[in-house]
């Protein structure tokens, strides 16, 4: 399975953080979600994603109900894992990032659909473990999350719950801190052709401005290829 040439840099906490780096590839047609999005921020994922390639901490993901590809020593970093239903794997962090990337694959601009995404140990609290960043509200389990993973958009009610990883240090950091950055040039992520179609006629198929319309209007859409 062809899959994208990537460049690793280390995590922000250097040597510090005690998450594996576990990274495979994947469909991401089959990651599940459980949060909702802002429309603000998915432009700013966007215009960082068309003007510099992919470039921040992986998508991590969560293995519904397990963390056999996690332990797994048969699947081997960087290597691909076949998906066989939506929601096998969902995201822990990464849905701004993982709901660009699917809107620029509805619009025939990535090269292929298969993703780096990095698996993380969800049952393994010595490791990972779910916060919450306001005092009075309740802490959202782990299987309240992977309930949403099969269904395709479903998210739960708002919530500032995030997955934190352990230090060496003994302090919790926010996930992303705690991973690596994942470098692919724009060069190697994009059709440059449908994207230099895009930028000077900006026209959607009308099942492209169905699969768009849940996460951006076509006009926001425009102007983020007007801009880059």
């Amino acid at each position: 399975m062809q899959t994208y040439p990537i460049t690793l840099r280390p995590a922000r906490h250097g040597n510090m953080s005690t998450l594996p780096t576990k990274i495979i590839f994947v469909d991401e047609k089959y990651i599940g979600t459980h949060e909702g999005i802002r429309g603000h921020n998915l432009l700013l994922v966007l215009k960082s994603i068309l003007r510099r390639g992919y470039s921040g901490p992986p998508i991590a993901v969560i293995e519904h109900g397990r963390d056999h590809i996690y332990q797994s020593d048969k699947i081997a970093p960087f290597s691909y894992v076949e998906l066989i239903k939506h929601g096998q794997v969902g995201v822990a962090d990464g849905h701004h990032r993982i709901t660009a990337l699917r809107i620029l694959s509805s619009l025939s601009l990535l090269n292929l659909s298969i993703i780096p995404v990095q698996i993380i140990p969800a049952r393994d609290s010595s490791v990972v473990k779910i916060a919450v960043n306001k005092q009075k509200e309740n802490i959202i389990t782990l299987a309240d999350i992977e309930k949403c993973f099969p269904v395709p958009e479903k998210i739960m009610l708002p919530s500032t719950t995030t997955f934190k990883v352990k230090l060496s240090t003994d302090e919790w950091v926010r996930l992303r801190d705690g991973q690596p950055d994942v470098l692919i040039p724009p060069t190697q992520l994009f059709n440059y052709q449908k994207l230099r179609q895009l930028k000077e006629n900006f026209i959607l198929s009308p099942l492209q401005e169905e699969q768009v319309k849940p996460y951006v209007g076509t006009t926001h859409l425009e102007n983020v290829f007007l801009e880059i």
